[in-house]
C-alpha cells in the first residue's frame, strides 16, 4: 500500500491531463523518470522566442496568478512542450494574445475545449480547457479586447488555462508545427521583476495595467504590422513595454496609412484596435530581390512567364520602378497571380494595377482580375468577381494603368474569403505581349 500512497502523491495536483484509468495511471508512474526525459528533448526545431511579435496576457486583469506547468512539465512533450498552464478562477474570460482570426475550434481528447486563432504572422495561439464549447465561426477576426472563451476544465480534472504559442500549426499539438516559447508578453511582470522572461513552474505573473493601458494602441498596431516592427526597434522601441508610445507618437513610418497614424498619435484606438487589420499587400519587394525567371511569389504561371532587368530593355518613365518587370503574354492557359491571406470585407473598394509598357515592341491588352478563393490556401479555385481588360497600345514607356475595381457588399458574397488578384487569359480579353511591373492593391471606402 505504501507503494499506492506515493502514486496519488505524484498525480494530486494534474494539470492539462486528461482523465486516465487506473491502469493508466499505474503504467504512468511506473515509467514516470522515461516519460519526463522524453519530454526535454522532444521538441525538435523549436523556437526559443517569438522575436518581433509582442503579444499580451491572454486575460484582462488580475496579479498573482500561479504557473501549474511551463516548459517540459506534466505532459507539455513534442510541440507543446512550450506550453503554460495558468491557474485562472473557473469563468475567467479568455483574450486571445495578439488580433488575428479564429480558424480552429472543438473539442479534442485531453485539450478539452479549445480555440486557435491565426495571428496572420506565421503563429498560431491555442487555449484549452475551455469551460463550453466555442461558438465563435472559423474565419472571425479577433483583437486582444475580443472574448475568445471563458476558463475551465474540459479534459482535465483541474481548472486552469493552457496556451501554447505554434508556428505553422493546423490543429492542437499537430506534429508538422513548431513550438515557440511565448516570452514577447510585454504587460506581463514576473514574481513583481519587470519582464516575463524564463518562465518555469511556481511562478507568480501578474497583468500590468498601467502598462497595458500606456501601451495599448500601440501593441495593437504593431502585433499585426510586423512588416513595420524592425523601423520601431531601430529607432529605439523597447520590447518589454517601456517606450512603446514615445516611439510611436514620433515616428510613423512609410509603410503606415496615414488613419493609423493619426489614431496613434491621437491616442484614439479603441475601435482601431477591436477592427483593425493590415491592408492587403503584394509581394513586389520579393519579386524585385530575385533573379528567378519563375518566380515562387507569383504563385500562377502560364507557359510564357518570366521576369527581366529594366537595364536590359530600357523603359522611358522607370525611375521610381524596380530592377525588374514581369512579361505577360495572353494565351489560353496565361495567368499572372498572387493568393493573399488578406480577405474581403464588407463595403470597401478594391482596385487592383500596375504600371504596363506597351509601344512599338509590345502591344495589346492585360485583364486585370480581382476575385476569390473558393477553397482556402487554393489558388486554382479562383473565382472571379470583376474584369477589366486595359489596353496599353500605343503607350510609350511605363504607363499607369487604371486596373480593375470591385466593392464588396454590406454582407455575403465574397465577405470573409481570401483575395486573390491576376492577369487573367486570352478568354478574360488578355492580347499579344506586355511588359508589367508594380503591382498594388488599394483598399478605401467604397
Amino acid at each position: 500500500m505504501h507503494g499506492v500512497t506515493v502514486k496519488l502523491s505524484l498525480v494530486s495536483r494534474p494539470a492539462c491531463w486528461g482523465a486516465l484509468t487506473t491502469l493508466s495511471l499505474l503504467v504512468l508512474i511506473l515509467v514516470a523518470p522515461a516519460a519526463q526525459a522524453a519530454c526535454q528533448v522532444d521538441c525538435t526545431n523549436c523556437i526559443n522566442k517569438a522575436e518581433g511579435f509582442p503579444m499580451r496576457l491572454p486575460w484582462a486583469t488580475g496579479g498573482n496568478i500561479t504557473i501549474a506547468q511551463a516548459y517540459g512539465s506534466g505532459w507539455h512533450c513534442a510541440k507543446d512542450f512550450y506550453s503554460l498552464d495558468f491557474y485562472l478562477p473557473l469563468g475567467t474570460s479568455v483574450y486571445p494574445v495578439a488580433p488575428g482570426r479564429i480558424f480552429q475550434t472543438g473539442n479534442l481528447g485531453d485539450y478539452g475545449n479549445y480555440v486557435m486563432v491565426d495571428h496572420q504572422n506565421g503563429y498560431q495561439s491555442l487555449y484549452a480547457h475551455l469551460r463550453a464549447p466555442v461558438t465563435l465561426a472559423n474565419g472571425t477576426l479577433v483583437g486582444t479586447s475580443s472574448v475568445i472563451g471563458s476558463v475551465g476544465s474540459s479534459g482535465t480534472t483541474e481548472v486552469h488555462l493552457h496556451l501554447t504559442l505554434y508556428q505553422g500549426a493546423r490543429w492542437p499539438g499537430d506534429a508538422q508545427a513548431v513550438g515557440v516559447v511565448p516570452e514577447t508578453m510585454g504587460d506581463c511582470l514576473r514574481n513583481g521583476s519587470l519582464s516575463c522572461y524564463g518562465l518555469v513552474s511556481g511562478n507568480t505573473v501578474t497583468k500590468t495595467p498601467a502598462c497595458d493601458a500606456q501601451s495599448q494602441c500601440a501593441q495593437c498596431i504593431l502585433s499585426v504590422r510586423n512588416d513595420i516592427l524592425t523601423h520601431y526597434q531601430s529607432a529605439g522601441w523597447n520590447t518589454q513595454c517601456q517606450n512603446w508610445d514615445a516611439i510611436v507618437n514620433n515616428w510613423c513610418g512609410p509603410s503606415m496609412e496615414p488613419s493609423a497614424c493619426a489614431a496613434l498619435r491621437g491616442n484614439q484606438c479603441d475601435t482601431l484596435c477591436s477592427n483593425w487589420e493590415p491592408p492587403p499587400s503584394l509581394l513586389n519587394v520579393d519579386i524585385e530581390t530575385t533573379s528567378a525567371s519563375q518566380h515562387g511569389y507569383i504563385q500562377s504561371w502560364g507557359p510564357r512567364g518570366a521576369w527581366a532587368f529594366h537595364t536590359s530593355y530600357p523603359k522611358s518613365n522607370n525611375g521610381d520602378l524596380g530592377s525588374k518587370f514581369g512579361y505577360y503574354s495572353a494565351g489560353t492557359t496565361e495567368t499572372v497571380g498572387q493568393l493573399l491571406s488578406a480577405r474581403f470585407k464588407a463595403n470597401t473598394r478594391y482596385v487592383f494595377a500596375s504600371r504596363a509598357s506597351g509601344g512599338a515592341d509590345n502591344l495589346g491588352t492585360i485583364p486585370y482580375q480581382i476575385g476569390y478563393a473558393n477553397i482556402d490556401n487554393s489558388l486554382g479555385s479562383f473565382v472571379a468577381l470583376s474584369t477589366q481588360a486595359i489596353s496599353v497600345d500605343g503607350a510609350t514607356g511605363w504607363v499607369p494603368t487604371q486596373g480593375v475595381t470591385y466593392i464588396t457588399p454590406a454582407s455575403g458574397g465574397p465577405i470573409g474569403k481570401q483575395i486573390i488578384v491576376r492577369l487573367g487569359d486570352y478568354n478574360a480579353g488578355g492580347r499579344s505581349d506586355i511588359w508589367y511591373d508594380n503591382f498594388i492593391l488599394t483598399v478605401s471606402a467604397p
